[in-house]
């Protein structure tokens, strides 16, 4: 069963407003958060709090927030987190949380 989940089609859907905003924080705090991006000192809690600002900071609706919630719950439990890279991550969520990912995106 393939999903055809295309991502931000509709630019105004939920989450997509805030995608570019999103991806660009949530970089900075992989690149430049201490907690995320040095070894020696990750703190997966900071690391969390880094990114889970990125909401506030996006100023996300309360409606993207749920549906990314349970996107990220989703492929947690899929273990969509450990795939090797983007385009991994990407397929598993495809595969196995397709109606969160439209819902989300």
């Amino acid at each position: 069963q393939t999903c055809d989940a295309t991502i931000c089609d509709d630019t105004n859907r939920n989450c997509c407003p805030y995608a570019q905003c999103m991806a660009t924080c949530e970089f900075n705090c992989l690149t430049q958060d201490p907690s995320c991006s040095n070894p020696f000192s990750a703190d997966p809690v900071k690391c969390g709090q880094c990114l889970d600002a990125c909401l506030d900071s996006c100023n996300v609706s309360q409606e993207c927030r749920t549906a990314y919630g349970e996107l990220s719950t989703c492929e947690s439990n899929a273990g969509c987190d450990e795939a090797a890279d983007e385009d991994a991550e990407l397929e598993c969520s495809k595969q196995n949380c397709c109606t969160e990912l439209k819902a989300a995106f």
